[in-house]
């Protein structure tokens, strides 16, 4: 149950930090608010105040990342 939990929290902030990254980027056009520059740094710095080990958040993450891995080489 635990690792359920662990894993809809990793994805549920990926997806939560991409969306709000798109919106913004779509209000405000910059090369700095591009969503994946902004959802990167917004998750790592959620990471970082509430002291949340990579490792766990890379629980729920690594299936986007085995996900884009081969959508990235074509």
């Amino acid at each position: 149950m635990n690792f359920i939990i662990i894993t809809l929290f990793g994805l549920g902030i990926t997806f939560a930090a991409y969306l709000l990254a798109k919106v913004l980027y779509k209000r405000w056009t910059s090369p700095f608010l591009l969503p994946i520059l902004t959802a990167t740094s917004s998750i790592m710095i959620l990471l970082t105040v509430f002291d949340i080990p990579y490792e766990t958040y890379y629980i729920g993450a690594k299936w986007l990342d085995y996900l884009l891995g081969p959508a990235s080489l074509l």
